[in-house]
C-alpha cells in the first residue's frame, strides 16, 4: 500500500497525481474510493499513469512477477469539511 487515508477518508476530497513504473515488469495500481469500490490499473514497464479522482481513500500497488519493481508516486489532496 503506497496511500491510505485517515481523517481525509472521512472528508470530501480530490487526489491529483501521476504514478512512475521505472521497472521491467508491468505494476497494478488498485484505488479505493470512500463508496468501497476499486478500479485497478495496470501500468505498463518504464510507462507513467497520470489521475484524477474524487475521495479516494487507499491506494495499493503490486507487481506481476516475484521480481523487484520500483516506481515514483507524486500526488496533491484537496478536501473540504463538512
Amino acid at each position: 500500500m503506497i496511500f491510505a487515508a485517515s481523517t481525509i477518508g472521512t472528508l470530501p476530497n480530490t487526489m491529483e497525481g501521476t504514478i512512475e513504473n521505472f521497472s521491467a515488469q508491468p505494476i497494478i495500481v488498485t484505488f479505493t474510493f470512500a463508496n468501497g469500490g476499486t478500479v485497478p490499473f495496470t501500468i505498463q514497464p518504464l510507462s507513467s499513469f497520470s489521475f484524477t479522482f474524487a475521495n479516494v481513500t487507499q491506494i495499493s500497488v503490486a507487481g506481476t512477477t516475484a521480481d523487484a519493481y520500483n516506481g515514483n508516486f507524486n500526488f496533491c489532496i484537496r478536501y473540504t469539511s463538512i
